[in-house]
């Protein structure tokens, strides 16, 4: 990010704490996350994620999955083998819920860890399911077979 806009967004979110317990007072410094109710919060989400996840496919290195499309706005039954207009994406956002796409479960098994470590870089929770409190977990894995085979088939794995 650009120096000046850094130095912007730290100053509007310098923000000094006071407070006292049985007469003592004391400051703080608050220095994590946005105001609640900031207007900047989803601006400054969407760019830390924007951040994230180019550097996650500059550092994955893989050809992103490929889908193909016509301009007919028909969205069922249509053929695997049907051709038209190719789009290639591998991550998918909207507001604080985010998709990538592996193209197969291979690589899914494999990158699934890496992902799960780079996010934590970056200092995001990705819910992986593995909650102690025995809560169950937002995170989903669609894993989408090669067409015109089983799902209980191992080998399509």
């Amino acid at each position: 990010a650009p120096p000046r806009f850094v130095r912007i967004i730290r100053a509007l979110h310098k923000i000094q704490v006071h407070f006292s317990v049985s007469g003592a007072e004391a400051s703080i410094d608050s220095i994590i996350g946005v105001k609640q109710g900031d207007v900047l919060g989803p601006v400054l989400f969407v760019l830390h994620m924007a951040a994230l996840t180019m550097s996650w496919r500059k550092r994955q290195g893989r050809v992103p999955c490929v889908f193909r499309t016509k301009e007919d706005f028909v969205l069922t039954g249509r053929s695997f083998k049907a051709r038209g207009l190719e789009l290639s994406f591998d991550e998918s956002a909207y507001a604080d819920d985010c998709a990538f796409l592996f193209c197969d479960r291979a690589i899914l098994d494999e990158e699934t860890p890496r992902l799960m470590q780079h996010c934590a870089a970056w200092g995001m929770e990705v819910h992986s399911g593995n909650r102690n409190d025995g809560s169950s977990s937002k995170t989903e894995v669609l894993f989408v077979a090669a067409p015109a085979i089983l799902y209980e088939d191992p080998t399509t794995y």
